[in-house]
């Protein structure tokens, strides 16, 4: 944990204090790039959902009606090739 802290305080995302209860430990806090950084990844999440969100309905829609105009074409040429008698020939 105190190698991963010392990462974001060396980006200036946090910073570490001595905790003045406690000589051996120390309290974290953000700083204002920790902040904004926090904020960036906050908006990028809500809009990754949204984008996975509209993908699924989008989705959805698509394969609710995947197949059906094919599947009309194909049934209509396979009456017509059974009614044109040409179904003997194979």
């Amino acid at each position: 944990m105190t190698d991963s802290l010392a990462v974001l305080e060396r980006q200036g995302l946090i910073e570490m204090r001595p905790n003045s209860r406690d000589g051996r430990s120390k309290c974290v806090f953000n700083t204002a790039a920790g902040s904004a950084f926090r904020q960036r990844a906050v908006e990028s999440l809500r809009i990754s959902r949204r984008m996975g969100a509209d993908f699924a309905r989008s989705w959805a829609r698509v394969s609710r009606h995947a197949g059906q105009p094919f599947h009309g074409i194909a049934g209509r040429l396979a009456d017509a090739f059974m009614e044109s008698g040409l179904s003997d020939l194979v």
